[in-house]
């Protein structure tokens, strides 16, 4: 297939991730499927399986489109289930997520040995648990921090290759596991062809809210930085786009603030706006939002955690800033200061194409698969 990085032997894979693969619902399925999408075109059969159903229940899929055989498998039981009875058909098996990595492993290697394990973390969950448990006070999530990190360190010490989305993340993960096996493959995100100069005054943030780091950045960008940003242009508004906001953010719609739930096409949504506001006060991994965002042209404003793991220059390919009224004066300088807003957007549309292009991942994925095969 053109564009198909080339295969070194068919071999079959398993699949397991934590939900089905929707990649118009989070930025973790975008990642499944540009993995997905890369071993189909490397010639490799697909079988997914996942351990969760949507929780609004089920939703369409990309697995079809993709080339993938779906098994239908929606639950942890169900999954570990299929693995102690078919595991040994398979040659390569990738685990997406932590939760889905501590369950499968021990069957794989058990029923498959010679099954080349594949730990694809997406994020380092303990370090984002750990950074929510800091900003909140909220002693759940340190004890599942704690719990991840247990976990995380056991599955990457036990996958012939994990891989961490981000340099930053690799480091967090090699800290914990030292024998550990670690590669680094992002997240591609199309650019633009072309990055125009915007006018008016509507800030953006763009997140699946049953995700607290989106939750609590909706909030701060409605309740705090808003505010600070209509003190100085009145007509400033605030669209917060994407799947399943709860009753407190459905209630702040109107006047300034349009929540718009689940969209299906967002390239509407990234033309009408002026700048991406990306508020995130705690996560890890690379933000597809800010990616995708970047990759449609617009100026990004984004907090030190929504902009780790991309390589981006304070001031030129985007403002940096963490309190609200750096937030806020971020927005206001791009707001008033169009030249200046178009120069970001096209620094930063130059970085997506130099770092997160669909060739750039390709090759990481590729160089992952051949640890599997002897030399020649």
């Amino acid at each position: 297939m053109a564009g198909a990085p080339a295969a070194r032997g068919r071999s079959r894979v398993l699949f397991a991730d934590m939900l089905p693969t929707a990649p118009d619902r989070a930025a973790m399925s975008v990642r499944s499927a540009q993995f997905l999408s890369f071993l189909v075109r490397a010639g490799h059969d697909v079988d997914f399986i996942a351990a969760n159903e949507w929780p609004a229940g089920p939703v369409p899929t990309a697995l079809d489109r993709l080339g993938v055989r779906d098994l239908g498998i929606r639950s942890y039981d169900a999954a570990a289930a299929y693995a102690e009875d078919h595991a040994a058909a398979y040659e390569i098996a990738v685990l997406a997520w932590t939760q889905v990595a501590h369950r499968l492993m021990p069957i794989i290697r058990a029923r498959a040995p010679r099954c080349f394990v594949i730990f694809d973390t997406h994020d380092v969950n303990h370090v984002r648990e750990f950074r929510y448990a800091r900003v909140t006070g909220n002693a759940r999530a340190l004890r599942r921090a704690l719990l991840l990190k247990e976990w995380e360190t056991v599955c990457a010490a036990g996958a012939d290759c994990t891989i961490a989305i981000t340099p930053v993340d690799a480091a967090a993960l090699q800290n914990v596991a030292p024998q550990a096996r670690i590669r680094v493959a992002t997240i591609a995100a199309p650019p633009a062809s072309d990055v125009h100069p915007r006018d008016g005054a509507n800030l953006l943030f763009v997140g699946n809210y049953g995700s607290p780091p989106n939750h609590d950045a909706a909030l701060l960008l409605i309740n705090e930085v808003l505010p600070r940003v209509r003190a100085v242009v009145p007509d400033a508004t605030l669209t917060i786009a994407g799947s399943d906001p709860p009753a407190d953010l459905r209630a702040l719609d109107g006047g300034a603030v349009r929540v718009t739930g689940f969209v299906p096409d967002l390239a509407p949504i990234f033309a009408s706006a002026r700048v991406f506001m990306g508020a995130l006060r705690f996560g890890s991994g690379i933000k597809g939002k800010v990616l995708e965002s970047m990759a449609a042209g617009l100026p990004i404003v984004a907090t030190p955690v929504a902009a780790e793991g991309i390589d981006l220059v304070d001031g030129r390919d985007a403002l940096i800033a963490e309190s609200p009224d750096a937030l806020a004066s971020g927005a206001l300088r791009i707001i008033g200061d169009r030249t200046f807003g178009t120069m970001l957007a096209r620094s930063a549309a130059a970085v997506v194409r130099r770092d997160h292009s669909t060739a750039v991942l390709d090759a990481q994925f590729a160089a992952i698969l051949a640890l599997r095969l002897p030399a020649r």
